[in-house]
């Protein structure tokens, strides 16, 4: 029996990079803050890279599995208005996403497969980041969980936030089909993250000297960098507990039809 129209090539494989955003506390991106094109460099690129693979099962819906490397950063110093920009606090944070999600297309590859070329999809599903915030002080870059500059692992009742974060993905793309066998498209991701601390940024300033005794002259210097050079109390607002981090990224995509 011959196959049927949608599982003669079931499988794609797909690599694909793009430019990453972030929304948290600590503003990211040319955008959404004063980041010119100037401040950008390949150390603090936001951006996305990974592979995946595509398995159609039915003629609109397909699932899609992907692994990504991502980074994000962002600067104070990068803010519209400049009132803010005194807090003074740096992030870099690098990335790895697992992501699972159901894919659904109004119209298939295998549709007129001669002359059918566009191909219109949306979908949604879950998604794991593990992630690693760093900030740079004097040339280098530390990383922030282990040095709790909120108080985490010091105050009571504010313990060691998780390193990974379950998301909820939403996507929305086009391809082109150069030909039986390679597609091209565009696709933008969004991430609703259940983690307040991609940036490490989140609720109040701690004790900073507390903080020195216990963590060192990093974590202090980090902690609380206000241009001023006065330390804020304890209990002060360093960050908006209110509002997750988020993310996303267009993407450049490639992908090759297997098992043809």
């Amino acid at each position: 029996m011959p196959p049927s129209r949608f599982t003669s090539n079931p499988l794609e494989l797909w690599t694909y990079l793009g430019p990453a955003t972030f929304s948290g506390d600590v503003p990211s991106g040319i955008i959404l803050s004063d980041k010119k094109l100037a401040d950008w460099n390949f150390a603090n690129m936001n951006m996305t890279l990974g592979a995946g693979i595509h398995y159609r099962f039915h003629r609109q819906f397909e699932t899609k599995q992907s692994l990504s490397l991502l980074q994000f950063s962002g600067n104070d110093a990068w803010y519209k208005v400049e009132a803010n920009r005194g807090r003074n606090l740096n992030f870099r944070t690098r990335a790895l996403e697992w992501s699972s999600m159901l894919i659904w297309s109004p119209v298939h590859w295998d549709v007129q497969r001669r002359n059918h070329h566009h191909h219109l999809y949306i979908g949604s599903g879950w998604a794991i980041l593990v992630f690693s915030p760093t900030a740079e002080i004097n040339g280098a870059y530390h990383k922030l969980r282990p040095l709790g500059t909120e108080g985490q692992g010091i105050d009571r009742g504010k313990n060691v936030y998780s390193k990974s974060s379950l998301n909820l993905p939403a996507v929305f793309g086009y391809r082109y089909k150069l030909n039986d066998d390679y597609v091209i498209g565009l696709e933008l991701n969004v991430r609703k993250s259940f983690s307040d601390y991609l940036d490490d940024v989140s609720t109040t300033y701690t004790d900073n000297d507390n903080l020195r005794k216990e963590r060192g002259d990093v974590a202090a210097d980090l902690a609380d960098r206000n241009q001023d050079g006065k330390l804020r109390a304890k209990g002060v607002s360093r960050g908006n507990p209110g509002a997750k981090d988020n993310y996303g990224c267009l993407l450049l995509t490639f992908a090759y039809f297997l098992g043809r």
